[in-house]
């Protein structure tokens, strides 16, 4: 009978004790003994750590976080070796599959997928490292600062023995309040200026100063130290394509279009299909008002589906307004129903649907269209958003009930569930807009939106009661009303909503 592999927690730590627990009860169910080094906590972490049932372990520490890190591995008992720092946690796995990855003979170490959340535009940023690897004595940690397991690992055996794992790793230390708690910036870059003195051409080094820069929102000076990186690389290092990412990401926060566009040129003919590259690249052209080329990037970008620093529905809201811009009213009017699709809430989206009845898009067309779609948000997943209709603008919630409708009464088979479903948010949206402040023609204006909505909701009520009355007459009545009803609220609506 096979021996199951057994797994060692390995981590260094100091002053983790808002953090510790949560690293730790991520790996539980995967790991067999829990080691912990202390390098001089003076908060309750090592208290924190015998209470998890960890071993708790200290050593001095020397600005070196290799050497830390490899104390920590004398002192794993198991076969295998899980690294987390403590404001990760690792994302669950079943750990049946977990030991199928440990029994694999020709694999000595895996990467994991390090998904880094960040104070930003960008919701997280990703990264692949050696985080699972074999309990062997020769493999140790080099580099005194973001240092690495896979050299040795490699160099052991000859190049090879490393493979990806579909693992994530939540990173949360790149949030701003953690930041600042920690000092990290100062701690960091003292260590890889130190280093940098030894090796002062050292790319990798060079480019942990220039991110360490970027934490810290002084822009200019990280991609100084993010270019003296890249004139340094060969283009065979696993961070190269980061390196290009960030220097990018760099000519973006500077608003630097040109020099954007001309560095993302180079930058995919070497990455064509990369879709980050694409997507910064049509930002860049937005700033410069070019929105059918923007619109082209943001397009491929879309059909390569791998895109990191955006959500599909901010990219489609984007490809939306360059093609809105450029006076492609149906091909924005796609754009942001996919964008609704992807995110059923996206107010951003309803906003423009009103922003293309106002530049004189056909409203037929925009309802019509509606139809078309599959994956239609119902009803319910408006509803969500009620409570908060006293800080944001109604209209564009009444926008998405008259689409609704219309689907609703348009589209077979019947559907008895939404239309009571409806029934519930149009009582909450027709009172907001009755108590609203406005001026004398607004006022005129919300009157004839009520008497709309009121004879929408008898024909509501109607169909409700009497499947039979679902006939020709009355459902082209109810159409007409709604685009009356759309019609005013075009009018109406003055809002600000932010493409999140």
């Amino acid at each position: 009978m096979k021996t199951k592999a057994t797994v060692s927690l390995c981590m260094i730590v100091k002053d983790e004790e808002d953090c510790l627990l949560a690293a730790i009860q991520s790996v539980r169910d995967v790991a067999d003994e829990l080691i912990v080094v202390d390098t001089g906590s003076i908060d309750h972490t090592p208290q924190l750590v015998l209470a998890a049932g960890a071993k708790l372990f200290h050593i001095e520490w020397t600005k070196d976080f290799a050497a830390a890190r490899n104390f920590s591995l004398e002192q794993a008992a198991s076969d295998w070796i899980i690294v987390l720092d403590a404001d990760e946690v690792l994302e669950a796995i079943d750990p049946l599959s977990f030991d199928k990855l440990l029994n694999d003979s020709q694999v000595e170490g895996y990467f994991l997928r390090v998904l880094n959340h960040l104070d930003s535009t960008t919701s997280a940023s990703k990264d692949q490292v050696v985080r699972l690897f074999r309990n062997r004595i020769d493999y140790r940690f080099e580099g005194a600062i973001h240092e690495q397991v896979a050299p040795s690992i490699l160099r052991v055996n000859n190049g090879s023995g490393l493979a990806s794992v579909p693992l994530t790793i939540h990173h949360y230390g790149y949030l701003k309040d953690r930041q600042v708690s920690k000092e990290k910036f100062s701690r960091n870059s003292e260590i890889i200026r130190q280093e940098l003195k030894r090796g002062p051409d050292n790319p990798f080094l060079l480019y942990c100063l220039g991110l360490e820069y970027y934490q810290q929102d002084s822009i200019l000076e990280g991609l100084n130290h993010l270019t003296k990186a890249l004139t340094r690389l060969s283009g065979n290092e696993g961070y190269f394509e980061d390196v290009l990412l960030n220097i990018a990401l760099g000519y973006l926060r500077l608003e630097e279009a040109s020099q954007l566009i001309d560095f993302l040129g180079k930058a995919l003919t070497m990455y064509p299909d990369q879709a980050d590259l694409l997507y910064l690249r049509g930002l860049a052209y937005l700033q410069q008002s070019n929105y059918n080329q923007a619109a082209e990037d943001f397009a491929e970008s879309l059909s390569i589906g791998t895109t990191q620093l955006a959500t599909p529905c901010q990219v489609n809201c984007l490809l939306g307004d360059a093609h809105q811009s450029a006076g492609n009213f149906p091909e924005a009017q796609d754009a942001y129903t996919r964008a609704l699709e992807a995110t059923p809430t996206s107010t951003y989206s309803i906003q423009q649907y009103i922003e293309l009845i106002r530049k004189g898009y056909p409203i037929d067309c925009l309802f019509e269209r509606t139809l078309l779609v599959d994956n239609w948000p119902k009803a319910e997943s408006w509803q969500v958003l009620l409570p908060r209709m006293t800080s944001m603008n109604s209209e564009l919630y009444l926008v998405m009930y008259l689409l609704s409708f219309y689907r609703t009464i348009n589209t077979p088979p019947f559907c008895h569930q939404e239309l009571s479903d409806i029934n519930h948010l149009l009582q909450v949206l027709e009172y907001s807009v009755t108590v609203s402040n406005s001026d004398i023609s607004q006022k005129v204006a919300r009157q004839c939106l009520v008497l709309a909505l009121k004879e929408i909701e008898l024909c509501r009520r109607g169909l409700m009661k009497d499947a039979a009355l679902r006939n020709f007459h009355v459902i082209s009545q109810v159409n007409t009303t709604l685009k009356k009803a759309f019609l005013i609220l075009c009018h109406l609506a003055d809002c600000k909503s932010k493409l999140i």
